[in-house]
């Protein structure tokens, strides 16, 4: 079936008219993606044939003015948009998830390397050749040491290499950069990826795809690659064994304390699949990778042949592998894309399988997936706007949140009323939303974990701007803040911008905290970004009236620390009562409920009872009790499901030396 979908698919491309070439199509293979339009568009096609830069116009994917094709799945035709003439991928449906529990997971992950090893396990080589203090591939990089060059010989010929880049001053973490499709680790965005990384303090290994730069192989194309056959493996082995070696170094030779891994294009694919297969790596950052096969309707999405062979993703879908790399405790997986990308996967389809995937992965075991749109270029690319505002911070694990107005599409920044698009130098990323219509409202919405956290917003100032602008922050309560905008921010600067706060400790039991500007009556307001820092993670507290240690479930305070008179430990069905709470002597026929089990003892008071001296704490509830409170001194327990992740890296490798936390990691953009 895959040779005649394949057949109609170059017959389609054949009978294209007018075809300009996609420059990131470089592989020879199976397919060569061309998108057929008129001229050649980085944005999107108007009616009139022009074309418009997608971040800079408004009309751009307003259907009256200009079709953004991307987004809609069709191809740019004498400047309109235009269904594709080719069969989709009806031969494989991977728009639902199989993967729905720590058991399936664990069959998913062993399925998929006994199909790319031949057996249920990652490779446990290393390294055949490591030369130490080499030139280094990317001259002038800031705060480098010095660049050691891996070589791994694999078998069949092929041969892949890797460049370690060790910082001046490391923080003693590795981070795997996959450049995919290229010859050079420069491009697209790789070399600034890079050095973002090293001032950091990580060790960066770059890598790069079967058949690109240093890595080679008897084959001339991946479809070369995908038509032959191996004894015993799969031909993925050989995209996926060098990342394998590389994190098996890190953690033996380099000692390092964590591996991360990101890549661009058919890196980003790498990531995704490497991190799925191996629990090691922790964050993981495809760029531009991937989509799942059902929603690649646009021939631009088709990709190499490793991106859809029809084999490998009958075992595991696009939807599942983002699972598998996102689960495990610490771990998380943001998938970036570009709204605007000149490749591949632009648009919003993400939005068809995020919020899937993130319920999914919460589902099965603690982790995290999310979806960063980057809507600051025109390119393909990892930008600088991508890195400081969203990918850092995941990382980290800071508990830090950006929500600009060049966030994701939809939710998290709405405009009501008129607005403009501006550009500013010292905007963030460049960009901001400006009015001066009164009642125009500008919103941040970020949605994560309940706790408390520091609110500030950005603007680049201007004499014309309001110098009372009304701000409101809303959780638990509401916080009503004036800022004057004629003057650049108060308060304090880190790498990304200035910052001024609007609450230093805004409060939100269910994980919603709201951002709002009102433009008001004859003045002008920027929106831009608003930074949302988690301080603490939240518990629910209950007053106790009567100090007996349980508190009125009916009266709750979400906060960080305890205060005077607030408990964690709910069920208290007197609070006026010391006498009263759960596990007190409830007196035989006198009419009271002293233990707050629902009802009076009766009969004769039993001789083995506990005495009214005994103490209460020691007969408040235990941990699994549903009435207690979050325990916010205690730290959170997965309890076996971390056993059974820790079992599954040290079954997939020897190695397993990275503890397993049993604490979930810190949300990254929601």
């Amino acid at each position: 079936m895959v040779p005649l979908l394949l057949a109609l698919l170059v017959r389609a491309h054949a009978d294209e008219p007018g075809t300009c070439p996609d420059d990131a199509s470089a592989d020879t293979g199976v397919i060569t993606a061309n998108l057929a339009c008129a001229t050649a568009c980085d944005g999107c096609c108007a009616e009139d044939g022009t074309c418009l830069d997608g971040t800079a116009d408004d009309a751009c994917g307003i259907a009256e003015t200009c079709q953004d094709c991307t987004s809609s799945g069709d191809s740019c035709q004498s400047g309109t948009c235009q269904s594709v003439a080719w069969t989709s991928f009806s031969y494989h449906d991977d728009d639902e998830l199989d993967v729905r529990s720590i058991e399936g997971a664990a069959r998913a992950r062993s399925d998929a390397l006994r199909f790319i090893y031949g057996t249920p396990a990652l490779p446990t080589e290393e390294p055949t050749t490591v030369e130490t203090n080499v030139e280094s591939p990317l001259p002038d990089l800031a705060a480098l040491d010095r660049v050691d060059r891996l070589t791994m010989d694999l078998s069949d010929g092929f041969t892949s290499v890797a460049y370690v880049f060790h910082p001046a001053a490391s923080n003693g973490k590795l981070m795997i950069f996959h450049q995919g499709h290229s010859t050079t680790y420069a491009a697209d965005g790789g070399v600034e990826t890079i050095g973002f990384f090293l001032e950091r303090g990580w060790d960066v290994a770059a890598m790069c795809m079967p058949l690109y730069g240093e890595c080679t192989g008897p084959y001339t194309s991946h479809g070369e690659m995908y038509s032959a056959r191996f004894d015993g493996y799969s031909y993925l082995k050989f995209f996926l064994q060098p990342v394998a070696e590389v994190v098996n170094y890190g953690q033996d030779v380099l000692g390092a304390s964590e591996v991360d891994m990101i890549g661009i294009s058919g890196g980003g694919w790498t990531t995704t699949m490497a991190a799925a297969l191996d629990p090691r790596i922790r964050v993981s950052i495809p760029v531009a990778g991937s989509l799942p096969i059902y929603l690649r309707t646009d021939p631009r999405d088709l990709g190499d042949a490793e991106q859809y062979g029809y084999e490998f993703y009958q075992i595991v879908g696009y939807p599942d592998l983002y699972v598998l790399g996102a689960i495990g405790p610490d771990r998380r997986q943001l998938q970036v894309l570009n709204r605007y990308d000149t490749c591949c996967f632009a648009g919003t389809l993400y939005q068809d399988y995020e919020a899937d995937v993130a319920a999914g992965v919460e589902t099965v075991a603690p982790g995290g997936f999310s979806v960063f749109l980057d809507q600051s270029h025109v390119s393909h690319e990892i930008s600088l706007f991508a890195l400081r505002a969203a990918i850092v911070h995941v990382v980290d694990g800071d508990g830090v949140t950006l929500v600009d107005d060049l966030g994701p599409a939809y939710g998290a920044f709405g405009l009501r009323g008129t607005w403009q698009n501006g550009s500013d130098d010292g905007s963030f990323g460049g960009h901001h939303q400006e009015s001066s219509v009164e009642g125009a409202t500008a919103t941040w919405t970020y949605t994560g974990e309940p706790g408390e956290y520091r609110v500030s917003t950005t603007w680049a100032p201007d004499p014309n701007l309001g110098s009372a602008v009304p701000y409101s922050v809303t959780g638990d309560s509401r916080v009503d803040v004036t800022v004057d905008q004629t003057a650049a921010p108060v308060g304090w600067a880190d790498a990304t911008a200035h910052w001024q706060d609007l609450a230093v400790a805004a409060a939100t039991s269910w994980g919603v905290l709201t951002v709002s500007v009102v433009v008001p009556e004859a003045a002008s307001v920027r929106a831009d970004a608003v930074r949302f820092e988690r301080i603490c993670t939240a518990c629910t507290w209950y007053a106790d009236a009567d100090g007996d240690g349980f508190g009125d479930p009916g009266a709750t305070r979400v906060a960080c620390a305890a205060e005077d008179g607030w408990v964690d430990a709910a069920g208290d069905c007197d609070d006026g009562r010391s006498d009263v709470h759960p596990g007190a002597v409830d007196t035989p026929d006198d009419g009271l409920d002293q233990d707050c089990d629902g009802s009076d003892a009766t009969g004769p008071h039993d001789s083995g009872q506990e005495t009214a001296g005994d103490s209460a704490k020691d007969e408040r509830p235990g941990p699994e009790d549903p009435d207690r409170g979050c325990g916010c001194a205690s730290t959170s327990s997965v309890g076996g499901m971390a056993g059974v992740l820790g079992a599954l890296a040290l079954a997939a490798s020897r190695r397993g030396k990275r503890a397993w936390t049993a604490s979930r990691g810190a949300p990254g953009p929601g």
